[in-house]
């Protein structure tokens, strides 16, 4: 399946998953990374540091290209795990080395190319220091004119849920929500969703305009304004919270040259019904709810637990109602 195609079937709690497949993919392209796990952040960054951000066309032919290539992408996974990759001291001068590098790269490069390149990971390491730095040089690769490049920076804004300076760039990444490029758009709809804060009216209105668009950015759109509390995405919801409407779907794309029509296979069904079923129960809307209920005994154990979640989700929230209540009484 193409990189666009992927794009426009993701859905919001996919977004972290299909980060990791591109890094497993790009591992499988060219093999385990050379650096290995035994290198440390310092020389993981001494490399990558070594960058001057020219375009190379093909890094399996140009050994340094390829060397900085494999370490941004092993900083990027071990940054995954940021408590055990770095001290608290060393997050600031971890974002700033890579803030710096990011900055060699000018905009546009690569236009056309749709692959993972180096500064894609980078963006990716940069994000997951938390850090205020890494702000700056992800909202400016925004406006791009790479598509690529544009949705991995909402994709690594998206992961900066915890840092006020990420959330506070919602309104640079709302015009994102009528990019041209599909997948842009609908990686756009997860970033809203993970930083904006619930009730947001900007970005609640920003996403309502998406819900007569295309069928994949109605989804995300829909979902994406249930993460904010609004139920202006509820009759899309409703069909998203029906398995036989999944099951009908006819799937007619173009996939590098070759035109597939299929139907969504069982997984990818269980996927997006999971989905919005984990969106849907965070509002307090009785068909909803009945229609999240009425899935406790669907086919997949992925959707049953999904439905158990929610549940569990609203009985600690009624307790915590009644434990006010209480209290106040």
């Amino acid at each position: 399946m193409s990189a666009s195609l992927m794009a426009r079937l993701w859905v919001i709690p996919a977004l972290v998953v299909c980060v990791m497949l591109a890094v497993a993919g790009v591992v499988i392209m060219f093999g385990a990374p050379a650096l290995g796990q035994q290198q440390s952040v310092a020389d993981l960054l001494k490399v990558i540091g070594q960058d001057d951000g020219r375009r190379t066309l093909d890094i399996a032919m140009m050994p340094n290209s390829k060397e900085v290539w494999q370490a941004a992408q092993e900083l990027a996974k071990r940054l995954q795990d940021r408590d055990r990759a770095l001290k608290p001291e060393e997050l600031q001068p971890t974002a700033e080395t890579l803030a710096g590098v990011l900055d060699r790269f000018p905009p546009g490069r690569d236009e056309k190319d749709t692959g993972m390149n180096r500064e894609h990971f980078m963006m990716l390491a940069i994000a997951r220091t938390g850090m205020p730095a890494a702000v700056p040089p992800l909202t400016r690769r925004l406006t791009d004119p790479n598509a690529r490049t544009r949705m991995m920076a909402l994709m690594a804004l998206a992961e900066m849920k915890e840092t006020p300076e990420a959330r506070a760039a919602v309104p640079q990444i709302l015009p994102l929500l009528e990019d041209k490029d599909s997948g842009v758009a609908i990686v756009a709809c997860a970033a809203v969703a993970s930083l904006a804060a619930p009730g947001d009216a900007l970005a609640i209105a920003a996403l309502a305009d998406r819900l007569e668009a295309d069928r994949e950015l109605q989804w995300n759109a829909a979902m994406a304004l249930a993460r904010l509390g609004s139920p202006r995405g509820r009759l899309v919801l409703m069909n998203m919270l029906d398995r036989s409407f999944w099951e009908k779907i006819d799937l007619d794309y173009n996939d590098d040259g070759t035109q597939v029509r299929r139907k969504f296979t069982p997984q990818e069904v269980s996927r997006y019904l999971s989905a919005a079923v984990l969106a849907a129960g965070g509002l307090r809307d009785a068909e909803l709810t009945a229609l999240v209920d009425g899935l406790e005994k669907d086919p997949s154990i992925d959707v049953r637990e999904a439905v158990r979640d929610v549940k569990t989700r609203r009985a600690a929230e009624a307790q915590t109602v009644t434990s006010a209540a209480v209290l106040k009484g």
